[in-house]
């Protein structure tokens, strides 16, 4: 393992995820038509994509500074490593979580939406996805040529086309263009499927694919490999319907021997008809006689060899049969599968005559439902009957008027039903029988569902209010748009986009969240006049007309005039509520950001955050200072938040002076000790200028850069990572300024390594009660990685070899001591 395998890990990572957004971007255009939705959801990821490309941390490196130095670049490093890799697989999922989730919520968010605005027009309160009035602005639209996808489907069965096979391996094959003959797997994933797949209860499978040559591969346990003919797409193909053979010996099973019926038998397999009912079973008598009568084939089928087949049959005697007698069948081992297979012996079977009155045996158990809002899924267990015929399934409303009882006959080869078109919030009984071949049933098992109610629509088709107060104030570098929110309860957020005044469009869109009430526009050409359109949305996304504001930015070296300021010669001071529900302020005209979930406090709280200018705080010599000091003190109470909260401190980048920027982190002033400051954490936005850490306790907090080297490291290419650990705490050389960058790690330093890297995650697990771990017999107590060794072991991240851990040794993948994670 190498850090060039894991470079190449994450940028596939990165790839996929990119992928998952443009699929996303496809399913919006696809699904919605309502214009503000498209825009949204579509600039969303856009910005999404623009967050994950240059988020995209430096990882799987000696010194695992992927994880801790939590850098925003825009490249990678193309440097490799030795053996270290070995111990940061565990963190190697830290980046792609965060794209996922936000992802996922995106996506939540997009679907709560489109369903709401389905049901609205539905109900006829809105109109939904006719022709776009020609005033309306066109949806965004992604730039690509697009690929049309076709059907082949159909499903999978045994000897007779009823009888479908479920959990059969279905892969799809395509034949290269370049190299007619040469078949390869279908790459589903790019078109959002999966390949292979599963067969469904029903034997069902399908995809999409784009026009080609292709062919379908089947495999499942027990069954013979089939395969499909080759397929040329276009057209698209429905019926791919494909037969597997099973070369397994059949198994019978007989009935209940009932007073005045026929005794039933049925097989695991689909039998010759022939086979069985000319002589291939007899019945006899307690004497050992045997008993008159004869055998028939119930719903007998013709394959496509034009072989009868029957999976149930039956005994019919010429006396029928009395309770209380004795009966033996005798199924012959010459009988035949539909394959042509025989049992390997014979099998008898010892009856007696039950009452005429004995129910039908259940074919089924465990029945259960589940509900929707005019829906019902029923699910069950199958269980074998030579006598059931059929599944019938009742579903009887409880104590409503205007709603009727349903039912079903359904194949003894199905598990599962569904009834559509109930009464919603309304309680329904449901039976599920055997049915036999002369119709009797069985006393049958049950279940209740409750169908959910209907919530009532409320038409929302109102915009929110307009943004008020909007202002747009030069900041050398950004030019800073602010604003107050309307009061509206359901605002969702605010869409900001500018063009250069006496241009056509408004472009560039960005978005902030309710709350926020603050815009950095960067990137804006000096010396110009530009028009700022603010529009409020609900959670509807209905939006306002606009607002337009200008913006002026300067000259290089001018000054604009715009909204003063503050002194900063006063100390800035500012309070904010906080109470359960998620909360977002930007502060101190975006210094600093505060960003908290719901829950942080259950009853109603002041916080109270003054900033401090850089030189008017204590620090030790070996930090330099980047930014402000924020001190945040909670009113009549030191209590901690209840959740952690996500602090962004703005710095100066005049004040690296060409200093690596991921040695910046954010720390918290020791209130025992003012002029020390505890490091924990920092990702650096090297475009916007910022640093973001997680905080669990109210206190003072800033940028700092810990400055530390090595001189032995200087000139070697790990050099930059390695001083980056340094600062961060988790890095601190084998002596004062010496590395020794050239050796392998011992497994005493790799430990510590490891449990450095989790504590800067946050992902350090206590150690379960009575976990002791390992005592090992080549530890002295007086080693400095004695207690961290200890701590590893009681985890379960290490373990020994024969009571050692050689913890001096250097280490590699072939030793027996393993790191766990």
């Amino acid at each position: 393992m190498n850090s060039l395998k894991s470079y190449v890990s994450d940028t596939m990572d990165f790839m996929d995820y990119a992928d998952q957004l443009l699929q996303f971007q496809d399913y919006v255009i696809q699904n919605e038509c309502n214009t503000p939705s498209v825009n949204y959801f579509i600039n969303r990821t856009n910005a999404m994509f623009d967050l994950a490309s240059t988020g995209l941390l430096l990882k799987n490196t000696l010194t695992g500074v992927g994880l801790v130095a939590g850098f925003v670049t825009d490249k990678l490093p193309s440097w490799a490593t030795g053996s270290a890799s070995l111990y940061m697989t565990m963190v190697n999922d830290a980046i792609g979580s965060s794209w996922t989730k936000g992802l996922k919520e995106l996506k939540e968010e997009f679907e709560e939406n489109k369903e709401w605005r389905d049901k609205m027009a539905a109900a006829g309160a809105i109109e939904r996805c006719n022709e776009r009035p020609k005033d309306e602005e066109e949806p965004q639209k992604k730039v690509a040529d697009p690929v049309w996808i076709w059907d082949p489907s159909g499903y999978v069965y045994e000897a007779v086309t009823g009888n479908r096979i479920e959990g059969v391996t279905a892969t799809l094959l395509q034949e290269d263009p370049a190299h007619p003959g040469e078949w390869r797997q279908w790459d589903a994933d790019w078109y959002g499927q999966t390949n292979p797949l599963i067969s469904d209860e029903l034997g069902k499978y399908g995809w999409d694919v784009p026009e080609g040559r292709w062919r379908v591969m089947f495999s499942k346990e027990g069954y013979l490999p089939a395969q499909s003919e080759d397929l040329t797409v276009l057209p698209p193909h429905f019926d791919v319907n494909v037969a597997m053979v099973s070369l397994e010996a059949p198994v019978p099973t007989a009935g209940q021997a009932v007073a005045g019926k026929p005794i039933g038998l049925a097989f695991s397999k689909y039998m010759v008809a022939d086979t069985v009912v000319s002589g291939g079973v007899i019945v006899e008598n307690a004497a050992g006689d045997q008993v008159s009568g004869h055998i028939e084939a119930v719903d007998p089928q013709t394959d496509e060899a034009g072989q009868t087949l029957a999976r149930s049959f039956r005994f019919v005697p010429e006396e029928p049969a009395a309770q209380g007698e004795t009966y033996r069948m005798r199924v012959l081992a010459h009988v035949q599968t539909y394959a042509h297979v025989g049992m390997d012996m014979e099998r008898a079977f010892d009856l007696t005559v039950l009452p005429a009155d004995t129910p039908v045996q259940e074919a089924a158990s465990g029945l259960k439902a589940i509900a929707g809002q005019r829906e019902l899924l029923a699910e069950w267990n199958r269980q074998g009957s030579a006598d059931a015929k059929l599944y019938r399934l009742t579903a009887t409303p409880q104590g409503r008027s205007g709603c009727e009882p349903v039912a079903a006959e359904i194949g003894l080869d199905r598990s599962s039903a569904s009834f559509t078109g109930l009464c919603p919030g309304t309680e329904y009984v449901l039976r599920l029988t055997s049915v036999d071949f002369n119709g009797a049933e069985s006393a049958g098992i049950g279940a209740t569902a409750i169908t959910k109610a209907v919530t009532e629509l409320r038409a929302d088709t109102t915009p929110p209010g307009e943004p008020a107060n909007a202002s747009a104030q030069w900041d050398n570098g950004p030019l800073i748009v602010t604003w107050t929110d309307p009061a509206d309860a359901d605002l969702h957020h605010v869409e900001v986009s500018y063009k250069v005044k006496g241009t056509a469009e408004f472009g560039n869109t960005s978005y902030a969240a309710k709350g926020e009430q603050q815009i950095r526009l960067a990137g804006l050409e000096a010396g110009k006049t530009y028009e700022i359109m603010l529009r409020s949305f609900d959670q509807r996304l209905n939006g306002s007309t606009g607002v337009v504001i200008d913006g002026q930015t300067s000259e290089p070296g001018g000054n604009p005039g715009g909204n003063p300021g503050g002194d900063p010669a006063d100390p800035l001071q500012t309070e904010i509520d906080l109470d359960a529900s998620k909360g977002e302020h930007s502060l101190f005209e975006g210094a600093l950001r505060l960003t908290y979930p719901a829950g942080v406090y259950k009853e109603p709280r002041k916080l109270k955050i003054e900033q401090l200018p850089i030189g008017s705080y204590p620090h030790a010599s070996g930090l330099i200072p980047l930014s402000p000091a924020f001190s945040l003190t909670l009113d009549q109470s030191a209590a901690a938040p209840a959740k952690p909260t996500v602090l962004q401190i703005k710095y100066d980048p005049a004040l690296l002076k060409g200093q690596d920027a991921r040695k910046l982190g954010v720390y918290r002033q020791d209130s025992a000790n003012p002029a020390n400051w505890i490091y924990v954490g920092g990702v650096v936005d090297v475009g916007a200028s910022t640093v973001r850490a997680e905080v669990s306790a109210w206190g003072a907090y800033a940028v700092f850069l810990r400055d530390i080297s090595f001189a032995d490291a200087q000139g070697h290419w790990s050099r930059p990572e390695v001083e980056v650990l340094a600062s961060r705490g988790l890095l601190s050389g084998v002596a004062p300024g010496r590395f020794e960058p050239n050796r392998q790690l011992t497994r005493a330093e790799a430990v510590k390594l490891l449990l450095s890297l989790l504590r800067a995650s946050g992902k350090l697990p206590e150690p379960q009660a009575g976990a002791d771990g390992v005592e090992f017999t080549d530890v002295r107590n007086e080693s400095w990685y004695a207690a961290d060794v200890s701590l590893a072991s009681r985890l379960g991240l290490v373990q020994g070899a024969g009571g050692a851990i050689p913890a001096e040794r250097s280490d590699d993948q072939r030793r027996a001591c393993r790191y766990r994670v």
